[in-house]
C-alpha cells in the first residue's frame, strides 16, 4: 500500500515499511522464478487476487482528498491537535500576549 495514505503520525514509518517491502520483493522474486518456474506465476496470481479483495473491501477511497482529510478517514487526531496548537500560537503572536516568546510544547 502506498505510504501516502498513512495518517500524518505514521507517515514516516509507512514510507520506511513500503520501501523495505519493495526492496525485499526485488530480492525474493528472481530466485522464486528460477526455482519454481510456473509455480511463481501462480503464487503471484493468488496474491494479486487476495490483494484485490483486501483493497476493495478494506482500503478507503483517497482520490481527491487532502492529507488533512486523510487524517479524518483514518481517525487520526494528531493533525487536528497540530492545527489547534498552530492557531493558538498565531493568536498569541497577533495579540502580543506571549511576552515575546512562544512556548514550544
Amino acid at each position: 500500500m502506498p505510504s501516502e495514505i498513512f495518517p500524518s503520525s505514521l507517515r514516516g514509518k509507512g514510507v520506511a515499511l513500503s520501501t523495505t517491502l519493495t526492496a525485499a520483493q526485488g530480492l525474493i522474486t528472481p530466485p522464486l522464478v528460477q526455482n519454481t518456474g510456473f509455480g511463481a506465476y501462480t503464487f503471484f496470481a493468488v496474491f494479486c487476487l487476495l490483494s484485490l479483495l483486501w483493497t476493495f473491501f478494506f482500503v478507503p477511497e483517497t482520490n481527491g482528498r487532502t492529507l488533512e482529510q486523510m487524517d479524518m478517514v483514518f481517525k487520526d487526531v494528531s493533525g487536528e491537535q497540530e492545527e489547534a496548537r498552530r492557531m493558538e500560537i498565531e493568536s498569541q503572536i497577533v495579540s502580543g500576549s506571549a511576552g515575546g516568546t512562544v512556548p514550544l510544547s
